[in-house]
């Protein structure tokens, strides 16, 4: 890694969307390898969400939604294992949007008009 790689190791503090993704990658890190409450990850959700599990697409449109789903179809073990293995801090920001977790299982953050990231969607392949 180089410097200019690393936010760090150039001396800079990372820009301001860089930070409050990287805030709140942490945060749905945390939430998602401790799953605690649809009702928190819901507050972490930028409604509608589209969840893909395969090849079947959902959209959840409300916490409602969401509750339903529940959070044994979300939280699969390759979600868990991609989410708690994922460096936050070494994660791009492209298009406003950032992905938590790897290739096959991840949750994508995008910027919502609030200005603070949000869910926007799950991908969980099964593997």
């Amino acid at each position: 890694e180089t410097a200019v790689d690393s936010a760090e190791g150039a001396g800079e503090e990372p820009d301001l969307e860089t930070a409050l993704f990287w805030s709140m990658g942490s945060t749905v890190q945390m939430e998602i390898t401790t799953g605690l409450t649809t009702e928190y990850l819901a507050n972490l959700c930028a409604f509608p969400v589209t969840v893909h599990i395969n090849e079947e697409e959902i959209v959840l449109e409300t916490e409602e939604d969401l509750e339903e789903l529940g959070l044994d179809a979300l939280y699969t073990d390759g979600l868990l294992e991609a989410v708690k293995n994922c460096d936050i801090e070494k994660q791009k920001i492209q298009n406003g949007r950032m992905v938590v977790g790897d290739d096959f299982n991840c949750v994508v953050l995008e910027m919502e008009d609030s200005g603070s990231p949000g869910i926007k969607e799950f991908y969980l392949s099964g593997k």
